[in-house]
């Protein structure tokens, strides 16, 4: 936090946020909007505002899910 003056009485504080840790998805990715590839769901916690209005409208939730990567199995040789 600093603490900015200037010629006047007043005083403001700044806080400073590093660059995407506030709005950084947590956890993996399972669900996102097709029409706005930033909005992300892990799943986890209230459905986001963008998700339940598509549900409002009718659509499925399976809609939104995104495929899996394949994953390779290790092994030994």
């Amino acid at each position: 936090m600093v603490t900015v003056s200037s010629n006047e009485t007043k005083k403001i504080q700044v806080h400073f946020v590093p660059y995407g840790t506030e709005n950084k998805p947590k956890g993996e990715v399972i669900y996102r909007d097709p029409n706005h590839p930033a909005h992300t769901w892990s799943g986890k916690g209230r459905k986001p505002l963008w998700l339940q209005s598509y549900l409002d409208q009718g659509r499925d939730l399976s809609e939104f899910l995104v495929p899996k990567r394949r994953r390779r199995k290790k092994t030994d040789e």
